[in-house]
């Protein structure tokens, strides 16, 4: 199991593109971060100031 990285620690890198599960420590959802925001799919956009932790995803399972 992961840990929840506070944005006040520091933020995924920037633009990669790779997926990561964010929070504002109500709900949660998948979102990618770049350039300051955070994208959520279907035009869903966070702002910086919104998101309070955020978590990488797990590898996925690996064989059949």
């Amino acid at each position: 199991m992961m840990d929840w990285i506070s944005v006040k620690d520091r933020l995924p890198e920037n633009g990669i593109g790779r997926p990561v599960v964010i929070s504002d420590g109500k709900s949660y959802s998948l979102a990618v971060f770049s350039e300051g925001f955070w994208y959520a799919g279907r035009g869903t956009t966070f702002s910086e100031r919104e998101i309070k932790y955020w978590m990488p995803l797990p590898e996925p399972p690996k064989g059949d």
